[in-house]
């Protein structure tokens, strides 16, 4: 039923105005207007097609990089936005996943992870490395020596490895580097 509603909204050409609420000023908007997005993040193909072409993943990416510009970002928009794009790479096709990578979406969460400190959210953390998770968990992509690649160029393999040996953090953020440090040793 969910689905049905979500099309019918997406019938009516959604996207743009959504996008446009993206920015409004009130963080109360911004915050309904990402969550009527994640639930769409996480329907069919074809709705996370009407996403990409609408242009919504560099908007979430920017959302992203707020903390880079020194700008203050709510951090639930923050982490909401995080969350869509960790959805998109979970659920979203070959080709759709190919078009998050071109758009530079790990390197965004190579940032996170490289400024954690200064963003001082460990539930962000851990959004962005469930992420990392997701996508090496796929099957059928071709693009683990681009990840690796990636990794390396960002250092996140000592990143993975202090929060292994970081007491501060819970015991999910430490699974998680763990894991992800093993599956691309």
């Amino acid at each position: 039923h969910g689905n049905a509603v979500l099309q019918h909204l997406m019938d009516f050409n959604l996207l743009p105005s959504l996008l446009r609420l993206i920015d409004y000023p009130n963080k109360e908007v911004q915050n309904e207007t990402l969550w009527v997005i994640s639930n769409i993040s996480t329907g069919r193909h074809a709705q996370i097609q009407l996403l990409i072409e609408a242009q919504v993943i560099p908007k979430l990416i920017s959302l992203l990089k707020c903390w880079e510009k020194r700008e203050r970002v709510d951090r639930e928009i923050f982490k909401e936005s995080a969350w869509i794009l960790v959805d998109i790479l979970s659920n979203g096709t070959e080709g759709q996943v190919q078009y998050m990578l071109n758009q530079h979406v790990l390197e965004s969460f190579c940032e996170v992870l490289q400024h954690h400190a200064k963003i001082g959210d460990g539930e962000a953390l851990k959004i962005v490395l469930e992420g990392f998770q997701r996508i090496l968990l796929r099957e059928g992509l071709e693009f683990r020596s681009q990840f690796s690649r990636i990794l390396d160029d960002y250092h996140i393999r000592s990143i993975l490895q202090e929060l292994m040996n970081e007491e501060e953090h819970s015991h999910s953020i430490v699974e998680l580097a763990t894991n992800i440090a093993l599956w691309t040793s």
